[in-house]
């Protein structure tokens, strides 16, 4: 028996030359467990999809914190009014 051929995706593409070093996966793993470690949110948030208070848009904008100062320019003024 003869030995069996490669096929041709196979020659085309060398998976072991394509993978990370195991150094640099180990890295990786070690970054995503301290990020799980310091996440604080519910298991509620985590279930819907909530993102990290530092990833959220709506905590750099101030509305998860509390309210923006609000300016008086877009307040409405009667001036028929005694």
């Amino acid at each position: 028996m003869g030995s069996r051929s490669r096929s041709a995706a196979a020659l085309l593409i060398d998976a072991p030359k394509c993978r990370p070093p195991p150094e640099d996966a180990r890295a990786r793993l070690a970054e995503r467990d301290a990020r799980l470690a310091a996440d604080t949110r519910t298991d509620a948030e985590q279930f819907l999809g909530d993102p990290p208070l530092q990833r959220s848009a709506l905590a750099q904008r101030g509305y998860v914190t509390g309210p923006a100062p609000r300016s008086a320019s877009g307040t409405r003024v009667d001036l028929w009014k005694r």
